[in-house]
C-alpha cells in the first residue's frame, strides 16, 4: 500500500450552485490553485440552476449535482453522498447550507472535519425575514456552529457578527478575506469611450448594491462638474428594469452604459479611470480588490464591513457615507481629478491574492500550524 504521505488528500467543497456570486467565484479561483498543489478536489451543489461559471474550473475537477429544488431537502442526499465519499475534509459555506451540512455529517457518521465559511453579514441579510426566521436561523447557529472543526468570516466584521448570533468567543473564529482573481494579462481592451471619463462599477442588480445611489450620483456629478463621462455599470438582475427607468427620468440613456454579467471584468477595469461601490453592507468586496489589481482608483460607501478593512481606513481609496448622493458624487469628481500612483493599490490587491489565501485555507483545513 502507498504510505499515507502519498495519498492525494480531497477536499469536498458544497455550494448552493455555481451562479456566479462573489462566495461561488472565489471558491473556484482556489480549487483550481488548491489541484496545482496536488490536492483532490470535488464540488457537491446543491442544485445547478444558473451555473454560469462550471466552465471555469479545471476539467479535472469533479462537480456533482443532488438535483434538490429547496435546501431542507438537500439533507438526506447530501448525507448519503459524505457517508460514501473519501473526502479528507469538507468545506462548506453559506447559511443555511453551512448547518444543514453540519447536520448532514451528523447523520451520514462518518468521522470527517468539516469547516465552513460565511460571507455576509447575516442579520442584514435576511433583515427581510419575519421573527421566525431569524430566531431559528440564530438557534441553528448557536446548536451547530460549535460542532464544526473551524468556522471562518471573511472579514472581521462578518466574524464578530458570526460569534454574536451563535454566543460563541471570537477566538473560535478564524478571519481569512476572500481571495480576488488577479487577471496577470496585460491585453487591454480598446478603449470604452472616444475621449470621455469612464466611471465603472459591478455586482449583481439587487437592493444591497444600492446602484441607485450612484446612478442618482453620478447625475448630480454631470450636472455640476460638466465633465464628459461614462458610467458602466456591470451586472444583472431582478432591478434591471427599475434601473432603466430611472436612467431614464434623469436622462441619462447616452451617459451610462449597462452591458450585462461579465465573468471576469479586468479588462473592463483597466480602460476606466474610476471605480465606485455603493453597497449599503458588503461581507467584504472582493470586486474592490479585482479594480486595485487593475490599478484603478477606488470610491466606497464606507458600509459594513469589508470596505474599510479592504481600503486600510482609506489609505488606498475613499470612503463616504451609504445613501449621501452629494458626499458620493463630490468624491468621484476629486479622485477623477486627481492623479493616481497604482503602484500602491497594485500590492494592496496582492495581499488578496488566490495564493496567498489558499494557503492560509489550507492551513486550517488540515490544521497545520
Amino acid at each position: 500500500m502507498p504510505s499515507e504521505s502519498l495519498i492525494r488528500k480531497k477536499i469536498l467543497i458544497i455550494l448552493p450552485n455555481l451562479g456566479g456570486g462573489g462566495a461561488e467565484k472565489m471558491r473556484i479561483h482556489l480549487a483550481n490553485y488548491w489541484l496545482s498543489k496536488d490536492y483532490d478536489i470535488e464540488f457537491v451543489l446543491i442544485n445547478e440552476q444558473g451555473s454560469i461559471l462550471n466552465e471555469q474550473l479545471l476539467p479535472q475537477i469533479k462537480v456533482i449535482n443532488l438535483s434538490c429544488a429547496r435546501f431542507y431537502k438537500s439533507l438526506f442526499p447530501l448525507s448519503r453522498y459524505i457517508r460514501n465519499s473519501d473526502a479528507s475534509v469538507i468545506l462548506s459555506a453559506m447559511w443555511p447550507l453551512t448547518v444543514i451540512s453540519i447536520l448532514a455529517k451528523i447523520i451520514s457518521l462518518r468521522k470527517i472535519p468539516l469547516v465552513f465559511s460565511e460571507h455576509s453579514i447575516l442579520s442584514k441579510s435576511f433583515a427581510h425575514k419575519n421573527k421566525i426566521h431569524n430566531f431559528l436561523m440564530r438557534l441553528s447557529m448557536r446548536l451547530l456552529y460549535p460542532l464544526a472543526q473551524s468556522r471562518i468570516g471573511i472579514s472581521h466584521g462578518v466574524v464578530k457578527e458570526m460569534a454574536k448570533m451563535s454566543n460563541m468567543h471570537l477566538s473560535k473564529f478564524h478571519v481569512i478575506n476572500n481571495p480576488a482573481y488577479l487577471d496577470k494579462d496585460n491585453f487591454l481592451v480598446e478603449k470604452l469611450t472616444d475621449n470621455s471619463k469612464v466611471i465603472i462599477t459591478a455586482g449583481s442588480f439587487k437592493e444591497v448594491k444600492n446602484h441607485q445611489l450612484l446612478i442618482k450620483a453620478f447625475s448630480q456629478y454631470l450636472k455640476k462638474y460638466k465633465i464628459k463621462t461614462k458610467l458602466y455599470i456591470l451586472g444583472d438582475g431582478k432591478l434591471r428594469k427599475e434601473y432603466e427607468l430611472l436612467i431614464d427620468s434623469l436622462g441619462l440613456k447616452d451617459f451610462i452604459v449597462m452591458p450585462g454579467y461579465v465573468s471576469n471584468p479586468s479588462s473592463y477595469f483597466r480602460s476606466s479611470d474610476l471605480f465606485v461601490l455603493s453597497s449599503n453592507h458588503e461581507g467584504l468586496g472582493n470586486v474592490i480588490i479585482e479594480a486595485l489589481g487593475c490599478g484603478l482608483p477606488v470610491v466606497s460607501t464606507d458600509c459594513e464591513s469589508g470596505p474599510r478593512e479592504i481600503l486600510a481606513d482609506g489609505k488606498f481609496g475613499s470612503l463616504v457615507p451609504i445613501n449621501d448622493v452629494k458626499k458620493l458624487s463630490e468624491s468621484m469628481f476629486n479622485s477623477i481629478m486627481s492623479k493616481h500612483d497604482i503602484n500602491p493599490l497594485k500590492l494592496r490587491a496582492k495581499d488578496f491574492s488566490v495564493e496567498k489565501i489558499g494557503e492560509k485555507y489550507l492551513e486550517v483545513l488540515f490544521n497545520n500550524k
